[in-house]
């Protein structure tokens, strides 16, 4: 890069800085709302700072959040006392929730309007309508008591003007008239201390509730004690929740325009009954997205803040970087961004401090601007990119990266297809979240160069592979490799055959055609069958050469890596049965697996006195 090439650079990413600490339009995400959750109930909080929740950005790997979601669901629905059986249900609810959340944070938002007012605008026009919804379903379908104290709370209070006043007063006439004359005079001392500044934490409110129960069972029997305890805990928690939903949209409520009542209901509803309670639609069926309703709510939120589809932006205003990022109180910086990033790229200007320079600035420009699948386009390449170029890559320092490509991926699931190993057909080699997603940023990469849509070189994670297999043909050719004790020096031992990856180097080259497969490297595969094969690859030699080899050849050198593990593979292909029922699974980005439908493979047959060739395959029902 020349010099005046890296001074303009340099000035944008300055400029990026300066323009993504001005907060923009966006949507929350599936962590946001589960952090919203936490907050109002008090849950997850940070044993060393007891005022402050644990925050989902806390976490330090995906596994981890979504362990985090997990336990704040049961710990909320928990708090309510739904019962357990109803649990499970309510979990698929939430993750459909997710769904719909992650599809309205992978759409790019570009709009002149403030963040307070496109906070207003999701909340009275799409979280407030299908809370509600959710909960009208609990009360007369699910029959949970507390779903319908508190959708008792919610209708009651979003037509007022101070909800907050208006929530504290209703406690306290709910409670007195619950109570109907039962002397507690400790209980009114401390439900009198409430007032609309803020709320009790839970904590409190169990401690009075439990103080509550003592002083009423001096006149009461135990049963009925309890019965208005509990009833008096739902008043409770649904006041609190009521109070701090409100709390931060009330005051400036007219802001957005609200359409009919009985349209945004038909929405919403639509929404619920089609897919959020929708039995039949488990949490990984993405039909909702052709939903007329959820269209409808879409279109209703990004016409209220005033978005505009970068396909609609005049000539003039796309005709420069300086026109795109100055138009409509600087909304279309993420346009600009990427617009100025493909520039670079396809002009060879792009090493490795532009890399890390531009990951900076990007990185913090999301956390204002809502990017969508623009973020996830620049996290893909720059994650191939770093790969491609930056010759070490410390453990986990991709995990930002990959972080941002979830945060701005829709949800979708993709086909895990069997490869051929010397052992028969696998299903899948790359497991973990991070990995996978890394793995879907090289092909996507990949994909662009080999279609000519992006001119520059391949990502290609196997060089370390392949330099291994060099060294290896090497001594296989002076006859030497096989005989022992002749061990992988260290210096080869130690090179990851996939790099930024954890795979051991026996199991890549087991599974070297998943690896070619997940990474676009495959130049020609066996045809006639379903079981990916490669024939030759775009990854090097040595690793083309190691395809032609037969799977007796590949075995003894898989035999020489790892004589152990070469044992355990070579055990379980003789107990294969044949033929055997087997699943095709799809991998959700998520990181759960689930099976939609079955195959039959021929795994393993019988041996005879020599090791198999590469298997047929029936399969049936396998989409395209």
């Amino acid at each position: 890069m020349n010099k005046q090439n890296k001074n303009n650079s340099e000035e944008f990413f300055r400029m990026m800085f300066d323009l993504g600490s001005k907060e923009k339009i966006t949507t929350p995400s599936y962590a946001d709302f589960i952090q919203a959750i936490s907050i109002i109930f008090d849950i997850n909080k940070d044993e060393k700072k007891q005022t402050r929740p644990r925050e989902m950005s806390e976490s330090r790997s995906i596994l981890q959040r979504q362990t985090i979601h997990d336990e704040t669901i049961i710990s909320v629905l928990t708090l309510c006392q739904v019962e357990e059986r109803k649990q499970k249900f309510l979990k698929k609810c939430f993750l459909k929730i997710e769904n719909i959340l992650s599809r309205l944070k992978s759409t790019p938002i570009f709009s002149p309007k403030s963040r307070l007012h496109g906070d207003l605008c999701f909340f009275w026009l799409v979280t407030l309508p299908q809370t509600m919804e959710l909960l009208r379903f609990c009360r007369d379908v699910q029959k949970i008591d507390f779903a319908a104290e508190l959708l008792h709370y919610l209708k009651s209070l979003a037509q007022q003007d101070l909800p907050e006043k208006a929530c504290i007063k209703m406690l306290k006439d709910e409670i007195s008239e619950l109570l109907n004359g039962i002397e507690c005079s400790e209980f009114k001392i401390a439900i009198g201390r409430i007032d609309h500044r803020s709320f009790p934490k839970t904590k409190s409110i169990n401690t009075i509730l439990a103080n509550l129960e003592t002083e009423i069972s001096i006149d009461l029997d135990k049963e009925n004690a309890k019965d208005i305890t509990l009833k008096a805990r739902f008043k409770f928690f649904a006041a609190k929740f009521a109070f701090r939903l409100f709390k931060p949209y009330s005051q400036n409520k007219h802001l957005v325009a609200i359409p009919d009542e009985n349209t945004l209901l038909e929405m919403h509803q639509g929404l619920r009954r089609d897919y959020v309670c929708n039995q039949y639609f488990n949490e990984y069926n993405f039909e909702f997205t052709h939903n007329k309703h959820y269209k409808s709510i879409l279109n209703l939120y990004l016409n209220s803040i005033e978005h505009i589809n970068c396909e609609d932006l005049p000539s003039e205003v796309t005709s420069t970087l300086g026109s795109l990022i100055s138009w409509r109180n600087r909304a279309f910086l993420p346009a600009a961004v990427i617009k100025k990033f493909w520039w670079d790229l396809e002009r060879n200007r792009v090493d490795e401090r532009y890399i890390r320079n531009f990951e900076k600035a990007f990185l913090f420009t999301t956390s204002n601007y809502q990017y969508g699948q623009i973020a996830a386009q620049i996290a893909s390449m720059l994650l191939a990119l770093k790969i491609q170029k930056v010759e070490n890559i410390p453990h986990k320092s991709l995990e930002p990266l990959v972080m941002t490509l979830m945060a701005n991926n829709p949800i979708s699931n993709e086909i895990t297809l069997f490869h051929e190993t010397p052992f028969g057909p696998k299903k899948g080699i790359i497991s973990d979240t991070s990995d996978f997603n890394i793995a879907q940023a090289i092909f996507n990469f990949n994909s662009d160069i080999r279609s000519s849509a992006l001119k520059t070189d391949l990502c290609n994670p196997l060089t370390g592979l392949n330099k291994t297999l060099g060294y290896i043909f090497e001594k296989i050719d002076q006859d030497i490799f096989f005989t022992p004790p002749q061990p992988l020096p260290n210096n080869f031992l130690n090179i990851k055959p996939a790099k930024a990856f954890t795979i051991r180097l026996y199991d890549a080259l087991k599974n070297i055609n998943g690896l070619l497969k997940n990474f676009n490297l495959i130049e020609l595969h066996r045809s006639g069958s379903d079981v990916i094969c490669a024939e030759s690859s775009l990854a090097g030699e040595s690793i083309n050469r190691y395809l032609r080899l037969n799977n007796v050849e590949k075995i003894e050198i898989l035999k020489k890596i790892d004589p152990e593990q070469y044992s355990k593979d070579y055990s379980a292909m003789l107990h294969a049965t044949n033929p055997q029922r087997k699943q095709v699974t799809y991998f959700n980005k998520k990181g759960y697996y689930f099976c939609d439908f079955l195959v039959t493979l021929n795994e393993g047959p019988a041996l005879k006195k020599e090791l198999p060739q590469p298997l047929a395959t029936d399969r049936t029902s396998l989409p395209a």
